[in-house]
């Protein structure tokens, strides 16, 4: 084993936990009311959607790195919706693992010839160096970054502290992952993140639904018409077997009225009524038979009575042959 490698010990047991303790979520979310009513918690958690849930996240956060609830929310920042740790606090969790052998920070130069400084040795492993300077600021664009409103930020106000952060969290972070893995940034590094622009989602304009061409009605079927006689209006029946029924009973009833004439102003009508409903087919022809009859003058020969009837009805009783004797034989 050479000298610059130091056998792992166990870390030393830390002091009794004398907080409340949070064994399930409904603690959690208990503690993490009390803490957002208390007035304690950041802005950076009061600026959330939802503050309660924000603190419950916090502590689960702190948990994993074996922070107490209440360090939790006072060491991790939410920035530009991203955790991190202070640079305090991502030291304190390092040595609180046990896994920490020393820690060495320090300036080196002057001027713009400035750099930080940090050397961790890991229990079992070498001792490792990183170095953050100002040109590796100005690179990276944090030297001359304001703070809001264009006042002096960080960078002009505690240059030295700020290159020594960023030294720190970044060897920490490439020598402690298992211990950091949960929180691997300082609020430091996010703070100097830019933000990344929140695009609102794309307002597609409200889909107009063109109206639904409606099919053209079929034009409605012209009515049965039934002639009266010259000067009166026809009569109308509607189309269909109903309509051809009505139309017979009007017919028929108007034959009853004295008025057959109607009959034979409609025969094309009663052909249809005929064809279109058989049974009504003697119908038709005994109203056409009662019209015939009805319109035959008074004084015209009964082409259908007996033909006796008929000759005595021409000639006469005087002269019907049947009533004169018959000539005798031998006369």
């Amino acid at each position: 084993m050479t000298a610059d490698i130091i056998p792992y010990h166990a870390p030393v047991a830390l002091p009794p936990y004398r907080g409340v303790r949070v064994n399930n979520m409904e603690d959690g979310l208990r503690l993490s009311k009390l803490i957002t009513a208390s007035g304690l918690l950041p802005s950076s958690y009061l600026n959330a959607p939802d503050p309660v849930a924000a603190c419950f996240v916090a502590l689960q956060l702190g948990a994993e790195v074996g922070l107490s609830p209440m360090a939790s929310v006072q060491n991790i920042a939410i920035i530009n919706g991203r955790p991190g740790l202070f640079g305090p606090a991502m030291l304190a969790v390092v040595e609180a693992s046990g896994k920490l052998v020393q820690i060495e920070e320090f300036i080196e130069g002057e001027g713009d010839a400035r750099k930080a400084v940090c050397i961790v040795q890991r229990v079992g492993r070498k001792a490792r160096r990183a170095e953050f300077s100002v040109g590796d600021a100005k690179r990276a664009g944090l030297w001359d970054k304001r703070g809001k409103n264009g006042t002096a930020g960080p960078w002009q106000q505690y240059p030295e502290r700020m290159l020594q952060a960023r030294a720190r969290s970044f060897l920490l972070r490439d020598v402690f992952p298992d211990v950091l893995s949960g929180l691997p940034q300082s609020v430091e590094e996010l703070q100097d993140i830019p933000a990344e622009p929140i695009t609102p989602p794309k307002e597609e304009p409200p889909k107009v639904e063109e109206p639904k061409a409606e099919a053209p009605k079929p034009a409605p079927k012209p009515p049965l018409l039934v002639a009266i006689g010259e000067g009166w209006d026809p009569v109308q029946f509607p189309r269909g077997k109903k309509g051809l029924r009505e139309a017979l009973e009007f017919m028929t009833g108007a034959v009853v009225d004295g008025k057959p004439q109607v009959v034979a102003l409609n025969n094309a009508l009663l052909d249809q009524i005929a064809e279109h409903i058989p049974e009504l087919a003697d119908e038709v022809s005994e109203l056409r038979a009662a019209a015939a009859e009805a319109l035959r003058p008074k004084d015209e020969p009964d082409l259908n009575a007996e033909p006796d009837t008929f000759v005595k009805d021409f000639l006469g009783d005087d002269d019907f042959p049947g009533d004169r004797p018959l000539p005798d034989e031998h006369s």
